[in-house]
């Protein structure tokens, strides 16, 4: 048996008090901070009403303590021999936000523990999931890069080969994440309902420029091919599949099209709801995304000098209990309402970057005939040119003017595009950018 003098015993105590209070190396994190150190990685998305979402995760840095302006929420210091990975994710609205604290313990079982807290003003408080889940109100919606490595833990890409050769990225939460071995369902709540949008895509038709041209959905689901010729979405949680065609140049010649393979049609069987129970759904120019899923949007698409944007209507639900219109909610204008038994098919616009004009092309499908299902449709198009004076904007109908050589340029667009009708004479456009 050996003994210890008090000499002894006094240096041991003094040895371990310095091993206890040596710090260890690592950075404190404040999640509330709009700049955040180079060691880790952030991904952002959006959620309901103009919500900013943000997934925080340390790259190789080992975060000592997570603060918010100041205040401690936790010191994940105190939990290093158990945690295996951890996440901080944040949901800010109108000054308000929701912070999410995720330690993920046992990689097999797919155990982790989770804190909510409750930032407001200078102000916080312990959360919960279900107040998480209130604040949020409505779908998450992170974004892909298809020209970037980085991405967010909760979307799963695979490499398909066989009859369809190509890419598929996904939020489905049941699938094992290899590239993270873990499960991203600790991440992603039975209460959580995550889209893949945007999805920045590479489209070869384009010249490289930094504007990214994106594609906007309410997609669970996106397959898309290897020379880009189709494009496949699973929207809303729905196991029918869309097929998108996006816009091609051929010869120097751009052609613009219906993204969605199929447009709406009339019920066959009329629902059992009221009038008063319709839906509104509004398609508005002046945003990227739509909170409705029944619109997907091609975001920026370059044509020589002009920016070119779709809003394409989804065959989702029956359209003749919806009540569609295409607005500017920037400059408090509605556009376009259909009149009785038309169809939007979908809305283009085209934006110069040089000169400021703007266009907006709204393309119906009129129903031929009385019945109740009609099958014959006719195409009608209304084109309208965006006028300014000061702050007040407003759309004038061009099919009050000459309509013909503007339908006739937008049909079939050169990438060098001009809007200047026969002769020299354009009637609203006085003027070409070069």
């Amino acid at each position: 048996m050996t003994f210890i003098g008090s000499l002894g015993g006094r240096m041991l105590r003094f040895v371990a008090m310095i091993i206890f209070v040596t710090p260890i190396c690592g950075i404190k994190l404040d999640v509330c901070s709009p700049v955040l150190p180079a060691s880790i990685d952030v991904l952002n998305g959006t959620f309901n009403e103009g919500g900013v979402y943000t997934l925080i995760r340390p790259n190789t840095t080992e975060i000592t303590h997570i603060t918010c302006r100041g205040y401690l929420l936790d010191a994940p210091m105190t939990r290093m021999n158990e945690v295996k990975e951890m996440f901080v994710q944040k949901y800010v609205r109108e000054g308000e936000s929701i912070i999410n604290i995720t330690y993920i313990i046992n990689v097999k079982h797919h155990s982790a523990i989770y804190k909510f807290y409750k930032c407001y003003g200078p102000s916080f408080r312990a959360s919960s999931l279900e107040e998480k889940r209130r604040f949020v109100g409505g779908p998450i919606a992170v974004s892909y890069d298809m020209n970037s490595s980085s991405i967010h833990p909760i979307v799963f890409k695979n490499i398909l080969r066989g009859k369809f050769n190509g890419v598929s990225m996904s939020v489905n939460a049941d699938r094992y994440n290899k590239r993270d071995r873990f499960c991203p369902t600790v991440l992603h709540f039975s209460t959580d309902n995550f889209l893949l949008s945007p999805l920045t895509l590479v489209h070869k038709s384009t010249e490289p420029e930094n504007i990214p041209t994106t594609l906007s959905s309410h997609a669970n689901l996106i397959r898309i091919s290897d020379d880009d010729d189709e494009i496949v979405m699973y929207i809303n949680g729905h196991k029918k599949e869309h097929k998108v065609r996006l816009p091609t140049f051929d010869i120097g010649i751009f052609t613009p099209r219906c993204m969605m393979e199929f447009s709406y049609g009339f019920r066959k069987m009329k629902p059992r709801l009221s009038s008063s129970s319709r839906l509104t759904l509004n398609i508005d120019i002046s945003k990227p995304d739509n909170e409705m899923p029944d619109v997907v949007i091609l975001n920026n698409l370059k044509v020589g000098d002009w920016l070119y944007t779709q809003y394409s209507l989804v065959v989702l639900r029956y359209w003749d209990y919806i009540r569609m219109s295409v607005i500017n909610s920037e400059y408090s204008c509605v556009i376009y309402r259909p009149q009785y038994r038309e169809m939007l098919s979908h809305v283009e616009v085209f934006r110069n970057l040089k000169g400021g004009i703007e266009y907006v092309v709204v393309n119906i499908n009129v129903a031929q005939g009385y019945d109740k299902s009609p099958k014959i449709f006719k195409a009608k198009m209304k084109i309208y040119k965006r006028i300014c004076n000061g702050n007040e904007c407003s759309y004038d109908d061009l099919s009050n003017y000459w309509l013909d050589p503007y339908q006739a340029i937008l049909d079939n667009a050169p990438k060098d595009l001009r809007f200047v009708a026969p002769g020299g004479s354009d009637i609203i456009a006085e003027q070409s950018f070069s």
